[in-house]
């Protein structure tokens, strides 16, 4: 039979069977070395009873998970399924350069995080992530957006509007902050991640079903919903790059202008759209729940309980609290380099009225959040915040991730890397992630993902929403949207 994809041919399997049979001791004159095929017969009728046995196990837990799902959830947040999704649309990111012009950069595709109610078919939540793939901070994110009270896209689509039956649970004051019961995810690296069971145990308090891996009609919910996405929204946008590289959309949907960039959807545009299309899906009829509108239904089934519902804490009702991460560092002191610090990430962190040289040698726990360690926190014994820890400069003056730190500081202990007189670490991160001018897709989803912005001269965080638009752009009238 062929094998699999990155598997070995079964002629490098026996051939490796010889030689630990060589290995353990085994004489030329005895079983398998004896024979003129070296007992390939008898393998290949091991391996394949062995796969029989795998196969048989597989089914076996397949059927025992049938017997459980025959007590399907009841009421809504009784069971919540959480995945990702790669969206097939073709970005850009408009920025200004130094001489404040507008600027595009194309960024590679997308991932979107989507929390639903599998009783009611109600999407809680969701979150949008950078990069090749989603990691654990985005998965956290998506959960925190299903619980906290929902927050509308700032409006830059002329005419854009949402469906006054549509909406979010949690902008229902009833309905925020409330808790479930069991959560479905898949064995995604970033879905095991130990951050995320930390926060689903202590301040969710839920239950974990990963399920069998490659098995995703076991969330069939969540996978039904993605298929409404594609249908409904990344096949139809200008630039989508279809299901796969043979997929006539591809060519249908391609930007034919000169300056094709000008014809992608941005992204804050596509951050409106998405939250529009889970919102108006919401409010409309659904043929899984017999015809009931998931928002209604949910609203109508969290109404007729009679006991309080289960919510987060207040303590972690914030974005901050609820994403951080703590650590044990001991703090160190030394007159070289100005008293008392702490390390981290391959910086010393500081602050002269917090640490005093008699804290030397004490072990001390910090917080920090991964998109943005150009500050920490420090808190005493009973988890009370004691003040502000930060690096030296330029680290401290941009914010900036865990994963840019630690690669600069490598490539700098490597000397591979230096900064220039003045540099800002925005600056030394785009010209030690690009050669000379070039910016492709994967480096300017990384600068925007570690760092917040492609262009050197970063946008103000104090710079006003962009107004909207006069007039409606060709590229984001209703046929190209939905």
């Amino acid at each position: 039979k062929p094998r699999k994809k990155g598997g070995p041919y079964f002629a490098e399997i026996h051939e490796a069977f010889l030689q630990q049979c060589k290995e353990v001791g085994i004489r030329e004159d005895q079983y398998p070395l004896n024979r003129k095929v070296g007992g390939v017969g008898v393998l290949r009728s091991y391996l394949i009873d062995r796969q029989k046995f795998f196969q048989a196990e597989k089914e076996k837990n397949s059927k025992s998970r049938a017997e459980r799902d025959l007590f399907p959830p009841m009421s809504p947040l009784d069971e919540v399924q959480v995945d990702g999704h790669n969206l097939d649309v073709g970005l850009v990111v408009s920025e200004k350069d130094a001489y404040g012009q507008d600027v595009l950069y194309e960024i590679s595709r997308i991932w979107i995080i989507v929390v639903i109610d599998s009783f009611t078919r109600c999407v809680l939540g969701y979150s949008i992530a950078l990069g090749h793939t989603y990691d654990h901070i985005d998965l956290l994110q998506a959960i925190f957006n299903s619980l906290a009270p929902h927050q509308r896209p700032m409006p830059i689509i002329a005419g854009a509007k949402y469906h006054k039956d549509g909406g979010f649970p949690s902008e229902n004051h009833n309905a925020a902050w409330r808790t479930w019961l069991s959560l479905k995810l898949d064995n995604a690296m970033a879905h095991k991640a130990r951050h995320v069971q930390e926060i689903l145990s202590t301040r969710i308090g839920c239950l974990c079903d990963f399920g069998p891996p490659h098995e995703p009609n076991d969330r069939a919910i969540i996978e039904r919903f993605f298929e409404y996405l594609i249908q409904n929204f990344s096949h139809r946008i200008v630039g989508s790059t279809g299901s796969n590289t043979m997929d006539e959309l591809r060519e249908r949907l391609a930007p034919t202008h000169a300056n094709r960039l000008k014809l992608l959807i941005t992204l804050e545009e596509l951050r409106e759209v998405v939250d529009i299309v889970i919102s108006d899906y919401n409010g409309r009829p659904h043929s899984g729940i017999q015809g009931h509108a998931p928002l209604a239904l949910f609203n109508a089934g969290i109404a007729d309980d009679a006991l309080p519902p289960d919510r987060v804490v207040e303590d972690v009702r914030r974005e901050r609290e609820f994403l951080m991460e703590h650590q044990r560092v001991r703090v160190k002191s030394s007159a070289q380099y100005g008293g008392a610090y702490v390390n981290f990430c391959y910086l010393k962190y500081r602050n002269s009225n917090v640490l005093r040289s008699d804290f030397s040698g004490v072990e001390v726990s910090i917080g920090f959040l991964r998109r943005d360690i150009s500050s920490i926190w420090l808190f005493d014994e009973d988890g009370t915040m004691i003040g502000i820890l930060t690096p030296p400069s330029p680290w401290c003056d941009h914010p900036h991730s865990l994963t840019l730190q630690a690669e600069m500081q490598k490539a700098l202990r490597a000397g591979q890397f230096e900064f220039q007189r003045g540099e800002s670490i925005l600056h030394a991160y785009r010209r030690h992630k690009s050669s000379g001018n070039t910016i492709t897709r994967k480096i300017a989803t990384s600068l925007l993902k570690n760092a917040g912005s492609v262009s050197d001269i970063p946008l103000p965080s104090s710079k006003k929403q962009p107004a909207v638009p006069v007039g409606i752009p060709r590229k984001l009238t209703k046929g190209f949207i939905i």
